[in-house]
C-alpha cells in the first residue's frame, strides 16, 4: 500500500500491486494506481489518471467527501464534481470503477469489472448548453471523449440549457441516478434506474417517463414541463413559476399558474396547487387535489375525487378552511366526490352523490345565512359563486366573527361544523350535526336529528327553543334533548313544553320558557322560569347559603312555581330582614327551632333557605327569588313532598291487544252429591227433621213425618227400636222437606256419599249443620237451588252449583268450582233474581243471572261474568279473568294481575293492584287501572279514564277526543303534559304515568283532563 501527496508542480506516481492512495494537487500531475483498489484524485491542472487493474475510484478534480445521492424522500448530500474546464485524462483499467469528471474530460472505464463502470460528472465548466446521452457506447463533450462507462450515477449539467439523456448502457441500479440541470432551459430524460430529475433555474423539460425507479421530478424555478412514470410512485414538484405537469403520484405545482394533468395510474396521486391560479385536472383513477392560494380551476373525472380550493391541513389529509376570497372552479365530474370550497368559488358535484364542505373563514365580516336550499338536485348562488349538483353538505367553517348559520336538512348525514371566534348562532335541523362553536359566546340550536354540540370557550348556549315536544337536559352531565350530546355549554333554553334542565352547580343557566318545567340547580345557576307552573329543584351541599354569591337566582317566580330542596318536608316560615347577612342569622335562629324551610323579604327580593339533607346543623341552600314577595312563596310551595319527574318514552305497546271474550266451562261436579236443595241450608232450616217420627222402614229405607215435615233415607243396615226411634244404618241419599208450619217452604234431595246415620242425627242435634254439609259434600258436587231463594254452600271439591232461579246466595267453599245464578246454559229454569255468588278458594268460573248480582271470586284465578243486568263483578285475590257483560256493571280486579272486560252498557270497570288489562267495551265506561302498570282500552262510547299521583305507568291504547274520551284526575293531584313522538305522557307527583298512545297535545279540546 502507498501513499502518495503531490506538490505545486507537475507530479508523478505508480503506485503497487496493493491499494494506492494519491493526491496530485496543482499542477498537471500523472497518477498510476498499479494493481489493487487505488483512490487518485488530480486536483487542480490539467491530470491524467489511470487506476490500472482493481476497483479504482478516480477523481479528476479534489477527492469527494462522503455523500448520499437523493432517493425515496431520505435526508440527501451530494457529491463534489469536477466544475472546471481543464482537459483530464481518466482511465478506469481493469475493474469495476467510479470515476469523476468534469468538462472536456477524456474518461474510459475499461474493461468491465462485475458490476461496470460508474461516472459522475459535472458540466458546470461549459461554456454553453451541452448535450449528452449516456446510452451511447461512446460520446465526445467539450472535446473529451467519454467510453467504457456502463453506469451514469450522477450528471450535473451547465448554467445554459442543456439537453441530457441519463440512460446508461450497464446495470447501475444501486445508485438511481440523480441529474440536476442547474441554469438554462434545460431537457432532462430519465434512463431506466433514473431515481431524481432536477431542472434547476430555466424553463426545464423533464421527463422522467423512461425510469422504473424514479423518485422524485422537480422542476426548480421557470415555466417548467414534467412528466412521470405510471409505475412509479414518484413525486412532481414544479417548483416556482407556470409549470405544466403530467404526473401520477404526489404533485405539488409550486408558486406560479400552473397546469396539473393527472394520469391514469393504479395510485391515485395527491396533488397541491400551492400558490398561484392553476388549473388542475384529475386522472380517471381519481386523485386528491388542493389548489392552494390563487384562483384554481380543479375538475375530477369519472373516478371519487377530493377536490379542495385551498390547502391540506396539517394531517395532510384532509382540508384546511379555504380563508381566501378568489373565485375557485370545482367540478367533481363523475363519481361520488368531495368539494371543499371557500366562500364565492363554485362547485360542481357532477354526477353522482358528491358532498359538499364549505368554509366562510375569508370572511371580513359575520356571516348571515341560511343554507336550507343550498344542497339541491338544482343549483344556487353564494357569494358570487354557484353551487350545484351537490347532495350532502358535511362541514361548514365558520367566520372569525359573529356568525348566524342556518344549516340544511339532508339524510343520513351528519353536518360537522366549526363556527370559529365570534359570538355564532349556529341552527341545526332534520340532519345530525357536530358544532363546535369555538371562541365566543355562542348560541347552538338543536334540531330534530342527535346533534353534537362543543360550545368551545366563552359562555355558550344551548337552545331547545324549536323543540316540538319537551326536552331533558344536563349541563353538568352532558346528555341533551333528543340524543344530543354537549359539552362546554354554560346556558340552556327549554322548550315551549314541559322540560327537565340540570344545571348541576356550574353557574349555568338554564331558562324554561313556556310549559311546566323542573329546573335542578346547584351553586351560582341562574333559573329563569317563564310561564306555567315550574318546580326548581336546588341540590345542595355543595355551597354554603352564607356566601351570596353562591345563591341560586330564581327570576320569573309566580306563586305558581315550586322550590324544592333535598330536604323534600319539614317546617316552613317566614320572616323578614335588613339584608342579605341579616337574612342568614335570622334563617339560622328559626332552623333552630325546628325549620327546614325559611322565607326572608330582603328589599324587592325573597331569600329562601333550605336544607339539602333533613336534619343538617346549618342551612346549606339558600335560593333569591328576583323581584318576588312573600306572597307568592308559602309551605304549599317550597319544600314539596315528591318531583315531577321528566317524561319518559312510553314503552311499546304490545304486539296486540285483543279483547278477550268468556271461555268455556271447565268440567265440575263429577262424581260427588248430586241433588237439589231449595232453601237455606243453615241449621235453623234441618233442625225439624229431629222432630220426625218413623212411620216406615226397611234395612234399605226408612220415612219419618210430623206435620208438614218429610224426611227419606235410602241405603242399607237400617234398623228401628219399636218405638219409632233409628238406631243406624248408612245412607246414600236423602229427601227432606217441610212447609210453611216450621218456617219452610224447604226441600232437599240428594244422592250422597255413603254415611251412617248416626253421624248425620249427631251433627243435627248438636247444631252441626256445616260439619254434616262439609262430611256429604266434600266431593265433586253437583247442587242446584230451587226457584225461590237459596243459599247454598258446596263445600271442598269441584263443585258445579246451579242457583235454580230466585235471589240466591251461593258460596263454592274450596276447590275449582262452576257456579251459575240460574240453571244450566241453555235449560228452562226460573228468573235469577239478585243473586250472591262467591267462589272462595279455587279457580272458579262464575255466570250470573238476568239481574244484580254480586260475584267474587275471592282467591284462586277465577273466571267471572256478570251475564244481563247491572251487576258487581271482583276478582279478589290472584289473577283473574272478568266480564261485566250487559248492563252498567262494576268490574274490580283487586289484587292480582287481572284482565277486566266491562262490556256493553256504561260500566265501571277497575283494575285494582298489579299490572292489569282493563277494557271498558262498548257504551260510556269509567276504565281505571288503579295501582301497578296498566294497560287499558275503552272501546265504543266516550269513556273516562282515571289514575292518580301514586297509580303506576298506564297505557291507554284508543284514546279518541272525538268519541268525547277524557281523563279524569284525582283532587289535588299535580302533574304535567309532555308530547313525546307520537304520545301524550302525562307525569304526576307521586311517580304516576299515564301514556295516551298515538294522541297529539295540539288536536285535544279544552278539558279533556279534570278532576285535579
Amino acid at each position: 500500500m502507498a501513499t502518495f501527496t503531490g506538490t505545486s508542480g507537475d507530479d508523478t506516481f505508480t503506485g503497487d500491486a496493493g491499494f494506492d492512495n494519491a493526491s496530485g494537487g496543482p499542477g498537471n500531475d500523472s497518477l498510476s494506481g498499479g494493481g489493487g483498489g487505488d483512490n487518485l484524485a488530480g486536483g487542480a491542472g490539467r491530470d491524467t489518471l489511470d487506476g490500472g487493474s482493481g476497483d479504482d475510484t478516480l477523481f479528476s478534480g479534489d477527492r469527494s467527501p462522503t455523500f448520499n445521492l437523493p432517493y425515496a424522500g431520505n435526508p440527501y448530500t451530494l457529491p463534489v464534481v469536477d466544475t472546471g474546464s481543464e482537459v483530464d485524462n481518466l482511465t478506469g483499467g481493469d475493474g469495476s470503477d467510479r470515476i469523476f469528471a468534469g468538462y472536456g474530460d477524456n474518461v474510459d472505464g475499461g474493461p468491465d469489472g462485475s458490476f461496470g463502470d460508474y461516472l459522475f460528472i459535472s458540466f458546470q465548466g461549459a461554456p454553453s448548453g451541452v448535450t449528452a446521452d449516456f446510452g451511447l457506447a461512446s460520446q465526445t463533450i467539450g472535446g473529451g471523449v467519454i467510453t467504457g462507462i456502463e453506469n451514469v450515477s450522477y450528471i450535473q449539467g451547465s448554467q445554459f440549457a442543456d439537453n441530457i439523456t441519463a440512460r446508461s448502457t450497464g446495470v447501475g441500479y444501486s445508485d438511481f441516478t440523480a441529474v440536476l440541470g442547474m441554469g438554462g432551459n434545460d431537457t432532462l430524460t430519465a434512463g431506466y434506474y433514473t431515481g431524481t430529475l432536477f431542472g434547476g433555474d430555466g424553463d426545464d423539460l423533464v421527463d422522467g417517463r423512461p425510469s422504473q425507479y424514479l423518485d422524485l421530478v422537480d422542476g426548480g424555478a421557470g415555466n417548467d414541463t414534467l412528466y412521470t412514470n405510471t409505475n412509479t410512485f414518484a413525486t412532481a414538484d414544479g417548483g416556482a413559476g407556470n409549470d405544466t405537469i403530467y404526473a401520477h403520484g404526489v404533485t405539488r405545482g409550486g408558486a406560479g399558474n400552473d397546469t396539473i394533468a393527472m394520469q391514469q395510474t393504479y395510485y391515485a396521486g395527491q396533488v397541491s396547487g400551492d400558490d398561484g391560479d392553476d388549473k388542475i385536472t384529475a386522472a380517471a383513477s381519481g386523485n386528491r387535489i388542493a389548489g392552494g392560494a390563487g384562483a384554481d380551476t380543479i375538475t375530477g373525472d369519472s373516478a371519487d375525487d377530493f377536490l379542495f380550493s385551498g390547502s391540506f391541513s396539517a394531517d395532510g389529509v384532509n382540508p384546511a378552511d379555504d380563508a381566501g376570497l378568489e373565485h375557485d372552479k370545482l367540478s367533481g365530474g363523475g363519481g361520488n366526490d368531495v368539494l371543499a370550497i371557500g366562500y364565492g368559488d363554485d362547485a360542481d358535484g357532477g354526477a353522482g352523490t358528491d358532498t359538499l364542505r364549505l368554509s366562510l373563514a375569508g370572511l371580513p365580516q359575520g356571516a348571515d345565512f341560511d343554507l336550507s336550499n343550498l344542497i339541491s338536485a338544482g343549483s344556487a348562488s353564494f357569494g358570487g359563486g354557484v353551487i350545484q349538483n351537490m347532495e350532502r353538505l358535511a362541514y361548514l367553517g365558520g367566520t372569525a366573527f359573529a356568525d348566524s348559520l342556518r344549516l340544511p336538512t339532508q339524510s343520513g348525514v351528519t353536518i360537522t361544523v366549526n363556527a370559529g371566534a365570534g359570538n355564532d348562532v349556529i341552527t341545526a335541523q332534520g340532519s345530525a350535526a357536530s358544532v363546535l362553536g369555538g371562541d365566543g359566546d355562542d348560541r347552538l340550536v338543536s334540531g330534530s336529528g342527535a346533534d353534537t354540540f362543543d360550545g368551545g370557550a366563552g359562555r355558550d348556549t344551548i337552545d331547545y327553543s324549536a323543540a316540538t315536544a319537551g326536552v331533558a337536559v344536563n349541563l353538568k352531565t352532558g346528555v341533551g334533548g333528543g340524543g344530543d350530546a354537549l359539552v362546554s355549554v354554560e346556558v340552556a333554553i327549554g322548550s315551549a313544553f314541559n322540560d327537565t334542565l340540570t344545571g348541576g352547580g356550574t353557574g349555568a343557566s338554564l331558562s324554561g320558557g313556556t310549559g311546566d318545567d323542573r329546573l335542578e340547580t346547584g351553586a351560582r345557576d341562574v333559573a329563569t322560569l317563564g310561564a306555567g307552573a315550574d318546580l326548581v329543584y336546588v341540590s345542595s351541599a355543595s355551597h354554603s347559603a352564607a356566601a351570596l354569591s353562591s345563591v341560586v337566582t330564581v327570576t320569573d317566580w309566580t306563586s305558581a312555581d315550586h322550590l324544592q330542596f333535598g330536604a323534600t318536608t319539614g317546617g316552613y316560615f317566614e320572616t323578614t330582614a335588613s339584608g342579605f347577612l341579616d337574612a342568614v342569622h335570622t334563617a339560622e335562629v328559626e332552623e333552630a327551632a325546628g325549620y327546614n324551610f325559611v322565607a326572608v323579604q330582603v328589599g324587592g327580593d325573597v331569600f329562601v333557605f333550605g336544607e339539602a339533607i333533613s336534619q343538617r346543623l346549618h342551612f346549606d341552600a339558600a335560593v333569591r327569588l328576583v323581584g318576588a314577595t312573600l306572597d307568592s312563596v308559602s309551605a304549599s310551595n317550597v319544600g314539596l313532598p315528591g318531583a315531577l319527574e321528566p317524561a319518559l318514552p312510553p314503552p311499546l305497546p304490545p304486539a296486540a291487544i285483543v279483547e278477550p271474550t268468556l271461555p268455556a266451562a271447565p268440567s265440575a261436579g263429577v262424581g260427588g252429591a248430586n241433588g237439589t236443595i231449595s232453601g237455606d241450608m243453615d241449621h235453623a232450616h234441618l233442625a225439624p227433621a229431629l222432630d220426625a217420627i218413623i212411620t216406615a222402614a226397611t234395612t234399605t229405607f226408612f220415612t219419618a213425618t210430623i206435620g208438614d215435615v218429610s224426611l227419606r233415607a235410602d241405603g242399607f243396615g237400617f234398623s228401628t227400636d219399636g218405638a219409632g226411634h233409628l238406631n243406624g244404618g248408612t245412607a246414600t241419599s236423602i229427601a227432606y222437606s217441610y212447609g210453611a208450619s216450621h218456617g219452610g217452604p224447604f226441600g232437599m234431595s240428594l244422592a250422597i256419599p255413603q254415611t251412617p246415620m248416626d253421624s248425620l242425627a249427631y251433627w243435627l242435634a248438636t247444631d252441626g249443620t256445616q260439619a254434616m254439609f262439609g262430611s256429604v259434600l266434600s266431593g265433586a258436587d253437583r247442587i242446584v237451588g230451587g226457584a225461590g231463594g237459596d243459599l247454598l254452600r258446596a263445600f271442598s271439591g269441584a263443585d258445579l252449583m246451579y242457583g235454580g232461579g230466585g235471589a240466591d246466595t251461593l258460596w263454592g267453599g274450596i276447590g275449582n268450582d262452576v257456579i251459575y245464578a240460574a240453571g244450566a246454559p241453555g235449560a228452562a229454569s226460573g228468573a235469577a233474581g239478585a243473586t250472591y255468588l262467591r267462589g272462595e278458594d279455587g279457580d272458579d268460573y262464575i255466570i250470573g243471572g238476568t239481574a244484580f248480582d254480586d260475584i267474587n271470586g275471592n282467591q284462586g284465578n277465577d273466571t267471572a261474568s256478570g251475564g244481563p243486568g247491572d251487576d258487581w263483578v271482583v276478582g279478589g285475590k290472584d289473577n283473574d279473568l272478568l266480564f261485566g257483560d250487559g248492563g252498567g256493571d262494576l268490574v274490580y280486579g283487586n289484587i292480582g294481575a287481572d284482565t277486566c272486560v266491562g262490556g256493553e252498557g256504561a260500566d265501571i270497570v277497575r283494575g285494582g293492584q298489579d299490572n292489569d288489562l282493563v277494557f271498558g267495551g262498548a257504551g260510556d265506561d269509567f276504565v281505571s287501572g288503579d295501582k301497578g302498570d296498566d294497560t287499558m282500552v275503552g272501546g265504543a262510547g266516550a269513556d273516562i279514564f282515571h289514575t292518580f299521583g301514586d297509580a303506576g305507568l298506564d297505557r291507554v291504547t284508543d284514546f279518541s277526543a272525538a268519541d268525547g274520551d277524557r281523563v279524569m284526575l284525582d283532587p289535588g293531584t299535580r302533574y304535567t303534559l309532555d308530547q313525546v313522538g307520537s304520545d301524550i305522557v302525562i307525569n304526576m307527583v307521586g311517580g304516576g304515568q299515564m301514556i295516551l298512545l298515538g294522541v297529539q297535545l295540539s288536536a285535544l279540546p279544552t278539558g279533556w283532563i279534570f278532576g285535579a
